[in-house]
């Protein structure tokens, strides 16, 4: 009999293409293959051009050896650690001139048994002892510092500064300076100044390096537990905690790109998280301060330094702040902040507020300048004459002073 020519090619109806099927199965394997082969590949030509030690791709890859492309340095002690690697001018290993086998490092300013050189005695006048970071310790000259303010001004005449700020401390290794050096002022009579930058020092207390090794704190169970200081050669601590950085790719693609909303990165590196196991630690911080400095029997007050972007908010201008405020206020501990006293001199001496701060490409830019030393002096009296805050202090507001508002 006679066969149609279309008989055999014709679908049978209720069976299905598996042709088309095995092609769209192909289709996406292969897709999902060179996808992941080309981020490997990505990924080792990474890690080959920021960790490679040959002069000539050191010298090509400069601009993207920058940290802040692949990690944040607030919430990552990665970023301190590529900084510090990436940092051709820092010592690479042996123990440096100025570490100290408990605090990680102090300025030669501070002795071994942590007493303060000073540059004239302090006869009959009582100690102020200050304690904190860089913005406590000043960049600027000698003749602007808060030592030469003390011994030019009238509260010089009754008080000496004893300045124990140190240069990259955070809140904890502030912590462990005054517990190794409170005591030694006990007799006469001092004040003591417990200070930091809110909210960059917070971040601080969990880092285990920050240009160098460094002792850092964390909360187990409830409790402040110590991290103590492993060994002041660098080549020893990445020996011993060897740097992980994880995937480049990703880390450029949250830090470097710029691509996804800062709220996106947030929540994808788990900050929230981190925060969270700050704020524990902070409290817990401040809380051991408290009681060692009520032990003691002395007057004290708490310090809170702001950089020039949080000084100029008319409002709380962090959730860190915020919770700063909230804790001292919580465990009755008494502080100032430098805010209104910032805007006061710049409103008094007709400046920009901006004069106050050390600005770029300065050495120590965004610390306080000079003038911002003189501002600060103000803020460091009303403590000592018990002038506490109990309220946000924002200062002038912009239609006070024009020129203060700049």
């Amino acid at each position: 009999s006679f066969e149609s020519p279309m008989a055999a090619t014709e679908l049978v109806l209720g069976t299905t293409n598996t042709k088309a099927k095995r092609s769209w199965k192909a289709l996406l394997l292969r897709v999902t293959l060179a996808f992941g082969l080309s981020i490997v590949l990505l990924e080792a030509s990474l890690h080959f051009l920021l960790f490679s030690e040959n002069p000539t791709i050191v010298k090509a890859t400069k601009e993207i050896r920058d940290p802040d492309l692949w990690s944040n340095y607030r919430y990552d002690s990665t970023y301190w650690k590529l900084s510090h690697l990436w940092n051709r001018n820092v010592q690479r290993e042996g123990v440096p001139a100025n570490a100290d086998p408990i605090l990680g490092w102090r300025p030669n300013t501070i002795r071994e048994d942590y007493s303060v050189v000073t540059a004239a005695p302090p006869v009959n006048r009582r100690p102020v002892v200050l304690y904190g970071d860089s913005f406590a310790r000043g960049v600027t000259e000698w003749k602007e510092s808060y030592e030469a303010l003390f011994m030019s001004s009238e509260t010089g005449d009754d008080y000496a500064l004893f300045n124990h700020g140190v240069g990259g401390y955070g809140l904890g290794q502030s912590y462990l300076m005054m517990l190794n050096s409170v005591d030694m002022y006990v007799d006469h009579n001092p004040v003591v100044i417990f200070s930091f930058l809110v909210p960059d020092d917070l971040y601080r207390i969990g880092a285990d390096f920050r240009g160098w090794a460094k002792p850092y704190f964390t909360a187990e169970d409830g409790k402040l537990v110590l991290h103590e200081l492993e060994t002041n050669d660098p080549s020893v601590f990445f020996e011993k905690h060897p740097l992980s950085v994880g995937s480049l790719t990703w880390r450029g693609l949250l830090h470097g790109t710029k691509l996804l909303p800062e709220a996106w990165v947030h929540k994808l590196l788990g900050q929230e998280r981190a925060e969270a196991q700050i704020e524990v630690v902070t409290e817990l911080l401040l809380s051991e301060a408290k009681a060692k400095l009520d032990s003691l029997g002395v007057d004290w007050f708490v310090l809170l330094f702001q950089s020039e972007s949080d000084t100029r908010a008319l409002t709380v201008p962090n959730r860190e702040e915020e919770f700063v405020r909230r804790t001292l206020d919580k465990l009755g501990m008494p502080y100032v902040a430098t805010r209104s006293d910032l805007w006061q001199y710049a409103k008094r001496n007709q400046a920009s507020l901006s004069t106050l701060f050390v600005q770029p490409p300065a050495y120590g830019s965004g610390h306080f300048s000079g003038a911002g030393n003189r501002a600060t002096m103000a803020t460091i009296e009303r403590g000592i004459h018990g002038d506490f805050e109990t309220e946000f202090l924002p200062g002038p507001r912009p239609g006070d002073n024009k020129k203060a508002a700049q």
